[in-house]
């Protein structure tokens, strides 16, 4: 029974996986999980298999997407998102961030991102966040099939919530995303992308919810490149691929918050030379179906 809250997820007492579904990352509350496993005499696939680890910095994830978060770390560390495919890039889209140098030293570097599994090449550097306090910088887009994150030792508290996914269509063009609530963007956001390009995000999230979308910015340029440029939302059956077009968006549109039929959906943007916006930002979050769990969305948000 899972819920989010501003994009990100945070699990209630007891999450739910069932059926073939990719993994998710789970973050518990506390120091203590407790997993447990029903199954019936009529069940004849393998099974589960998972691993477990202490949440906190000095990593390496390894997966096509997921979820990296850290939660007031205070002491330096090192972290590696490497993609499987040699041949893609990754896109970090941040929905959380809270860093803080106590001696308000502003030309200290808090957190930095470098291109590649070096954190000793300045000329590598993607993103370098200074004391932020509160905020959310923009996203960051690899070169390379892996990303560095390092946390700097003069750091006192450090705390995120970072999505990530890879793609072999171009930087920041599309991907696959499975959680249960998150960010993801247009390519190469906030830069316009005066480019042929089709990219295709595919958002999944754990059986039993739907998928909420929210458009938190909308800039596809004027109207008179809608045939051109545009947005386009599938609903999309997990069990049998099958997709149905919902929604298409562009130039002067604002569009509406959208409730997916099940808990899979598709987000198809084509731009062309034409293509005059800086792009998008959306939020993800699951919705429960069942009548017996509470509603999973962050109304703050929602309503």
């Amino acid at each position: 029974k899972p819920t989010v809250n501003m994009g990100s997820r945070y699990p209630y007492s007891s999450s739910i996986f069932c059926g073939a579904r990719k993994g998710v990352d789970y973050y518990s509350t506390s120091d203590l999980v407790m997993v447990k496993f029903i199954s019936s005499s009529s069940q004849t696939s393998k099974g589960f298999k998972l691993t477990y680890s202490t949440a906190g910095c000095s990593r390496n994830f390894t997966s096509d997407q997921g979820r990296i978060k850290i939660t007031g770390e205070r002491k330096p560390c090192v972290m590696h998102v490497i993609s499987p495919n040699p041949n893609s890039t990754i896109s970090l889209y941040f929905s959380e961030l809270r860093a803080y140098d106590w001696n308000q030293r502003r030309e200290n570097d808090v957190i930095k991102i470098f291109d590649g599994m070096d954190a000793s090449q300045e000329s590598k550097v993607l993103l370098r966040i200074k004391n932020a306090g509160i905020r959310v910088p923009e996203p960051v887009f690899s070169n390379s099939s892996s990303l560095t994150i390092s946390i700097s030792p003069k750091t006192t508290s450090v705390a995120f919530d970072i999505t990530y996914t890879t793609t072999t269509d171009g930087h920041g063009c599309g991907g696959y995303i499975f959680n249960y609530g998150g960010i993801f963007t247009s390519q190469l956001y906030p830069r316009n992308v005066r480019n042929f390009t089709t990219c295709r995000w595919d958002v999944a999230v754990p059986v039993g919810g739907a998928i909420e979308l929210e458009f938190t910015t909308f800039e596809l340029g004027p109207k008179n490149t809608c045939k051109t440029d545009y947005l386009q939302i599938y609903d999309v059956d997990p069990d049998t691929k099958s997709e149905v077009l919902r929604r298409t968006y562009c130039g002067g549109d604002t569009p509406a918050k959208y409730t997916g039929a099940k808990g899979q959906i598709a987000v198809r943007y084509v731009t062309s030379v034409h293509n005059g916006g800086t792009g998008w930002v959306a939020r993800f979050m699951s919705r429960s179906t069942d009548p017996s769990w509470p509603a999973l969305i962050g109304q703050h948000l929602i309503n």
